[in-house]
C-alpha cells in the first residue's frame, strides 16, 4: 500500500484536528473541493480515512481518520521531526549539504508543515534557512 504524500498528510492532520468536512477543508487549504475530493477519495480507498454521514435532518458528511490513518499521521510527524532535527544537527556540525539532502524531501512543503503546526515553527524556520 502506498504511503500518503505530504499533501495527503496535511489533509489528514486537518481532519484529525476537526476540519472534517469537504467545505471546511476547501476553505482552510484554499483549494477547490473537486481537487480535495480526489485526495479524500484516495485516502478512503487506501484505508487511511473514512467518510460518515451525521445528522437526522441536516445530513452532513464528515471525514475521520481510521486507526491506520492515525498511525500513519503520527509516524510521518515523528519522521519529519526526526529528519529536521538531524538536518539541524548536521548543519550545526558544518555538514550543510548533507542537511540539505535530508530536507530536500520536505523543501516545497516546509511552510505548510509549519502553518498547520505539523512541525514546530522554530524548527521549520531554521530548516527553511538551511535550504536557502
Amino acid at each position: 500500500m502506498a504511503k500518503p504524500g505530504v499533501d495527503e498528510i496535511i489533509l489528514m492532520h486537518l481532519v484529525y484536528t476537526g476540519v472534517d468536512t469537504l467545505e471546511k477543508l476547501s476553505e482552510k487549504l484554499e483549494k477547490p473541493t473537486d481537487a480535495l475530493k480526489e485526495l479524500t477519495d484516495r485516502l478512503e480507498i487506501t484505508g487511511y480515512m473514512e467518510e460518515r454521514t451525521y445528522g437526522l435532518v441536516w445530513k452532513r458528511k464528515r471525514y475521520r481518520l481510521t486507526e491506520q490513518g492515525l498511525r500513519e499521521l503520527l509516524r510521518f510527524k515523528r519522521k519529519v521531526c526526526d529528519d529536521i532535527e538531524e538536518a539541524l544537527h548536521d548543519a550545526g556540525e558544518g555538514l550543510v549539504e548533507e542537511a540539505r539532502d535530508i530536507l530536500s524531501a520536505y523543501a516545497s512543503h516546509l511552510e505548510d508543515l509549519r502553518i498547520y503546526e505539523i512541525v514546530g515553527k522554530e524548527a521549520a524556520k531554521r530548516a527553511e534557512a538551511i535550504l536557502e
